[in-house]
């Protein structure tokens, strides 16, 4: 045991060489830094995959079918099929402040919006299977005896708004009728079991 070995050095505590080489050191080693930083970006990375959809289901509202069939979505869950471009049950460009709305005979009651159409898309056709909800249909409503023939040209959409033209025709080009205009309806399109429907109408009032 006595005997001195080569790496005696390596076990051999020596304080004044062990404090020369340990003087002037500090805790923040680049070593350290990168360290902390890779467990930074772990933490992150499970928040973000696994705290963050936890808060978000949470947190998040749902509406509910308010006694419907569904949102009008395609299945019971209440899932909106994704239609490309705008054309969704809900319109874009709708506010955001306009998805609830307070019930006017109970105030504490809060109804949801299901559908909108803020109509902003300039020169929009409603002949039959342009539009996937409304259609301006081609007929006489013989039942008021009305007038006017209901034509799919005499609807479009300008400045923002739905556009329904009355217009005094030839009759011999309009169904022996002087007068041409037309609706729009979202029969076997969009149907709805109750509710509120809400719209603004602006039209000349001295017809």
């Amino acid at each position: 045991m006595g005997t001195p070995e080569p790496d005696d050095d390596l076990h051999n505590p020596d304080p004044r060489r062990d404090l020369k080489n340990d003087r002037g050191g500090h805790i923040f080693t680049a070593r350290g830094i990168a360290n902390l930083g890779c467990l930074f970006i772990l933490a992150a990375a499970l928040i973000f995959v696994f705290v963050l959809p936890l808060l978000t289901h949470l947190l998040t509202k749902k509406q509910t079918t308010q006694g419907g069939f569904n949102l009008g979505g395609t299945n019971a869950t209440g899932q909106i099929a994704s239609i490309p471009g705008n054309w969704g049950l809900i319109d874009v460009d709708t506010p955001k402040e306009a998805y609830t709305k307070a019930s006017y005979m109970d105030p504490g009651d809060t109804w949801e919006l299901v559908f909108s159409d803020e109509f902003n898309t300039e020169g929009r056709s409603f002949y039959p299977g342009d539009d996937p909800y409304w259609e301006a249909p081609n007929l006489h409503y013989w039942g008021t005896n009305d007038l006017e023939w209901y034509d799919p040209s005499a609807v479009t959409t300008k400045g923002g708004a739905l556009a329904i033209t009355l217009s005094k025709v030839d009759p011999a080009t309009n169904h022996n009728l002087t007068y041409k205009s037309g609706m729009v309806s979202l029969s076997n399109k969009f149907c709805f079991t109750g509710g509120l429907i809400e719209s603004q109408l602006y039209g000349i009032n001295d017809i």
